[in-house]
């Protein structure tokens, strides 16, 4: 539960640099093309992964890092919502 917008952010550039290259070659390009490094890049990337998710017709293991990929970036596009609406500190 990051405090601010900005340790959303930090946290989500964190979390994918903990992917390897060659987990990262197992998802849509379109997900991995840009790392999140804006709260415009986390919501984007949410969106992206939850759409390829959804039209996904790969290995049980590229399904699987898919949606630890979407769900991470979609809870973090759901925490900047929540900042947002609440100024920035909640």
């Amino acid at each position: 539960m990051a405090g601010d917008i900005d340790a959303v952010v930090r946290l989500a550039r964190s979390y994918y640099c903990t992917w390897t290259p060659e987990q990262l070659e197992q998802l849509p390009w379109v997900v991995t093309a840009t790392p999140p490094t804006s709260t415009q890049a986390i919501v984007g990337c949410a969106v992206l992964a939850s759409r390829a998710e959804l039209t996904f017709a790969g290995t049980p293991v590229q399904q699987s890092l898919l949606r630890d990929m979407a769900l991470t970036m979609a809870a973090a596009a759901t925490r900047l919502r929540q900042l947002r609406s609440f100024g920035n500190r909640v």
